[in-house]
């Protein structure tokens, strides 16, 4: 039975293989229109964050004046270490533990407050 193709199986399959293409062709129509929805709704949000930006970003600071970096001669003793019984306070001690107990909303807020 497989061993002879009518001109009939051929056209079948040519058939059927074109059914394929255009039913795969009309489901990537119908996917690129939800993309270029989904993608409307992006370009929306991404306005609205840029107006909300504008709108409440604080006025730019006064330049600062600049910092002048003084460096210690080769001769002078290092800073003291603290002895034990003089510990300096622990904000200090382990400054990234400080604010350990918060939420991701106030450690982004805090992130965002010293950038600006």
């Amino acid at each position: 039975m497989w061993d002879h193709l009518t001109r009939a199986d051929l056209e079948q399959v040519r058939n059927e293989l074109k059914r394929r293409r255009e039913a795969a062709l009309r489901r990537q129509a119908e996917e690129l229109r939800g993309l270029s929805t989904e993608w409307d709704g992006v370009e929306t949000l991404y306005l609205l964050i840029d107006e909300f930006t504008r709108k409440f970003k604080p006025a730019p600071a006064a330049a600062a004046e600049p910092v002048i970096v003084v460096e210690r001669a080769a001769k002078e003793t290092p800073p003291a270490t603290h002895h034990r019984d003089q510990r300096p306070p622990p904000e200090t001690r382990h400054p990234h533990r400080r604010h350990h107990g918060e939420s991701n909303f106030e450690t982004f807020a805090r992130a965002v407050s010293r950038t600006v």
